[in-house]
C-alpha cells in the first residue's frame, strides 16, 4: 500500500467525515493476553483505568498481532504491512525509512502525533519516531532499554534526560 492509498483509506473512513476530528490513542502492550484485563473478564487483579478507558472508546477485540515479536508487530500496526511486505521480520530490522507509517499518515490530515513508551529500533540502520512522523517521543529506544522497570534515563525526542521513578508511572 503505497502512501496515496493509505491517506485514502483513512479519509474515506467515516470516522473523518465528522466535523470536529476525534482524538486517536493506540494503546499497545507487549506480552499482554485479551483476557488480562478487567474489560475482558480478568478477575485476578483489576485494571480499572483500561476498563475505564474501554468504556469510553472503541475496543477492538478481533485485532490479533502480526506476528509474536516486538519489532514486526509494531512494524505492522505502524505501517499496516504484515513483515513479508514491510521488509521488518524480527526484532534486529528497523521500519525502511520509506514506509509510511500511521503517524505520516495522519499529518497531512491536521493531526500531531506522539509516542509514548518503546519505539522498538533495529540494531543497523536505525530510524527514529522523529523521522517516521511523530512531532515528539518520550521514552525507551528499544527493548532491552525497556526491560528496565526504574531507569536512570529515558529518550525525549533524540536527547536522553534523567529520569527518577518507575516507568509505568513516569511514561
Amino acid at each position: 500500500m503505497n502512501r496515496r492509498t493509505f491517506l485514502g483509506s483513512l479519509a474515506a473512513a467515516p470516522l473523518f467525515a465528522q466535523a470536529q476530528k476525534p482524538n486517536i490513542v493506540i494503546l499497545y502492550a507487549d506480552d499482554m493476553g485479551f483476557n488480562d484485563v478487567g474489560f475482558n473478564g480478568r478477575k485476578e487483579w483489576s485494571t480499572p483505568n483500561l476498563d475505564r478507558i474501554a468504556a469510553q472508546g472503541t475496543v477492538f477485540d478481533r485485532w490479533y498481532t502480526a506476528y509474536p515479536l516486538c519489532c514486526p508487530s509494531r512494524a505492522a500496526l505502524l505501517t499496516g504491512k504484515y513483515g513479508i511486505h514491510s521488509g521488518v521480520r524480527d526484532n534486529a530490522t528497523d521500519i525502511p525509512n520509506d514506509e509510511t507509517t500511521l503517524a505520516e499518515a495522519l499529518k497531512p490530515l491536521g493531526y500531531r502525533t506522539a509516542l509514548i513508551g518503546k519505539w522498538h529500533k533495529g540494531k543497523s540502520p536505525t530510524t527514529h519516531p522523529l523521522d517516521q512522523g511523530f512531532d515528539e517521543t518520550f521514552g525507551y529506544a528499544d527493548a532491552r532499554e525497556a526491560w528496565e522497570h526504574f531507569p536512570k534515563k529515558l529518550w525525549r525526542g533524540r536527547q536522553q534526560e534523567d529520569v527518577t521513578g518507575y516507568s509505568c508511572d513516569i511514561l
